[in-house]
């Protein structure tokens, strides 16, 4: 009777326990982080870093992440970050080995520096799509909710589709943008400057062919001591060039050029082409812009349109690569974002891009720039956070907006007001410059939280069964820990 008598009560206090689930429902994430708090662990963590030369940087970012995600919470639950600083302080000093060799080879001679730039930019190249994956599954992997911890699944060859097109677009675009910088080589190689020199030289050679100059009663030695002039009556460059005898006797003096007996203070502004020794030609910044050839310039114009025009699509496809091979647990997250909005987002942004720059441009055409100098630098400096805050909040709405778990039984929202973070980043950016920089872990917390806080879990089944069941699928699935190159690279 002893024996069996608790057993009844203790049934029913697990009965009067037990709360039934109510769904759908919605349960918002909530952030109580406090800036205060922060500060002392920011402040720490910036002279520990200072003092062991950037070492304790490893364990900077393993103590802020665990602040930021263990006050961060939802339905019941806060978030955690477990990676080990040691996995991180590997990948920094793999970053900083390559850091080492990148000064070497600028302190080398021009060929091998150049060698070097451009292995960085060829394994840049081949390695940034894996490198993507492999921070994603490291980030993923150390954070977990309710102990359940995220994954991300490795799809190297999808992340060669979606990252290798930009990437080649901008490779394209840099080196446009340096054809106009050898005009002169690509035009000998080409063959069109001996054309244009052949147009060129028709005027002065029919000048040229003047009739045979009128004898006069001057003796050889008066010609000799006379200024030789064509019959344009300009002076000639051509008998001081082919007579050296005379060019030795007294130099020719051109414009700009003091004699000895002048001071040099009173020489007029360089603005000729003037000849050096070996007759050389020195010409000033407008003589290169004029010879630069527009049709160089065409590629790059054409290749920025096109870049312009395909940046919604990459953001779209980059995002939607991110969301989908996220895992919680073993449950799959599904992203139905579409193109359209992207290019909603970003066209607007480019149009008020477009409307600042043509402002600053008429401001110049119309010399009407000590008039409009000061509305428009405070509209350039004003644009700089509200373009900011603008892409940052539709960017997040349109990411976590856009996601669920397990086939649409959980949904994410997000509706970051962009107004209300413009103001955040206006007032963070004028408090960190006046403080100089002391303000910065009230200005993490603040962002931080005029994002979670707008952020929310619509629950459409049981919470409690789903996370049952993921721990127990957790415990069963025999995944393959990080190898050597899973790491947290600080690129």
């Amino acid at each position: 009777m002893t024996t069996d008598s608790p057993q009844p009560d203790s049934q029913a206090a697990a009965t009067s326990t037990y709360v039934p689930e109510h769904f759908p429902r919605n349960e918002p994430v909530k952030f109580s982080g406090q800036a205060g708090e922060f500060f002392g662990i920011w402040f720490v963590n910036n002279i520990l870093t200072w003092m062991t030369l950037g070492i304790y940087s490893a364990w900077a970012k393993v103590r802020t992440l665990q602040y930021f995600y263990g006050n961060t919470e939802v339905a019941g639950g806060s978030f955690s970050f477990t990676a080990s600083p040691l996995k991180i302080l590997r990948s920094r000093l793999i970053a900083f080995a390559l850091l080492v060799v990148f000064v070497i080879a600028d302190n080398s001679p021009a060929d091998w520096a150049l060698y070097t730039y451009l292995g960085f930019v060829a394994v840049y190249l081949t390695l940034a799509p894996v490198l993507t994956v492999l921070v994603m599954s490291f980030q993923l992997r150390y954070s977990a909710w309710r102990g359940i911890s995220f994954r991300f699944n490795k799809d190297y060859r999808g992340a060669y589709r979606v990252y290798l097109p930009p990437f080649m677009v901008l490779l394209l675009l840099f080196g446009s943008l340096m054809l106009p910088a050898y005009s002169e080589e690509i035009e000998q190689y080409m063959g069109w400057e001996g054309a244009q020199t052949e147009q060129v030289d028709e005027a002065p050679q029919a000048e040229l062919a003047e009739p045979a100059p009128v004898a006069t009663n001057d003796t050889p030695e008066e010609v000799d001591g006379k200024s030789a002039t064509l019959a344009t009556g300009k002076p000639s460059l051509t008998v001081a060039v082919t007579e050296p005898a005379a060019e030795a006797e007294e130099p020719t003096k051109f414009k700009g050029q003091s004699s000895p007996g002048k001071s040099s203070s009173n020489r007029e502004p360089d603005l000729e082409v003037v000849l050096g020794e070996g007759g050389a030609e020195r010409k000033s910044l407008e003589d290169e812009l004029d010879n630069v050839n527009p049709y160089l310039v065409l590629p790059s114009l054409i290749l920025m349109l096109v870049f312009l025009g395909l940046l919604p699509y990459f953001d779209f496809i980059s995002q939607r690569f991110l969301a989908r091979n996220v895992r919680f647990g073993t449950a799959e997250v599904s992203y139905t974002g579409v193109a359209k909005d992207y290019y909603v987002i970003y066209w607007r942004w480019l149009l008020a891009t477009a409307l600042l720059v043509t402002l600053w441009v008429w401001a110049v055409a119309t010399d009407t720039v000590t008039l409009m100098l000061a509305p428009l630098i405070i509209l350039t400096v004003l644009y700089m956070p509200l373009s900011r805050a603008y892409l940052k909040s539709r960017r997040y709405n349109l990411l976590f907006g856009k996601c669920s778990i397990d086939q649409g039984k959980f949904h994410i929202k997000a509706d970051v007001p962009f107004l209300r973070l413009a103001y955040v980043l206006i007032t963070n950016t004028l408090m960190v410059t006046i403080t100089f920089g002391l303000m910065t872990a009230w200005a993490k917390v603040r962002t931080a939280r005029v994002i979670l806080e707008n952020m929310s879990l619509d629950v459409n089944a049981p919470l409690n069964q789903f996370l049952a069941a993921q721990d127990k699928e957790q415990s069963a699935f025999a995944e393959e820990v990080a190898d050597v190159f899973d790491i947290d690279v600080a690129f």
